[in-house]
């Protein structure tokens, strides 16, 4: 016959309520919405704020328009590295090979990021947008 031991179900309990804090604790703890590593992170304009900042000045698409003035809309791709810079930019609905086009992306890259509170780790990311004229 076995005897009912309240005490032995209390230190049960007690174990498993210890393990579950403590999980639930370090889990918490160790979770981050950004990636540690330095891989990219693909992200659309929305989430890059989440990310980076613009530093200076807004990012002034409109070399693209004067370059091409019957562009409806230009699907652009750029990284922010993890010191804050753009680099890797494409402008897909250019020709790639023109002085012009060469200058123009000179010029769009001097652009400057600076990361966000939250974003202490520099992640570096990767934005795909479509940007229309003004």
């Amino acid at each position: 016959m076995k005897i009912y031991n309240p005490i032995a179900n209390l230190n049960q309990l007690a174990l498993l309520t210890t393990t579950l804090i403590f999980t639930s604790l370090t889990g918490c703890q160790s979770y981050s919405p950004f990636n540690t590593s330095d891989q990219l992170v693909r992200v659309n304009p929305t989430q890059l704020s989440k990310y980076w900042v613009v530093k200076d000045k807004a990012i002034d698409w409109t070399p693209i328009y004067i370059e091409q003035p019957n562009l409806q809309s230009a699907t652009i791709s750029f990284e922010i590295n993890s010191k804050g810079d753009m680099v890797n930019l494409t402008i897909e609905e250019l020709e790639d090979n023109t002085d012009m086009y060469k200058a123009l992306l000179t010029q769009l890259s001097t652009q400057k990021f600076s990361s966000t509170s939250a974003h202490s780790n520099t992640q570096p990311v990767l934005v795909n947008a479509i940007i229309f004229p003004k």
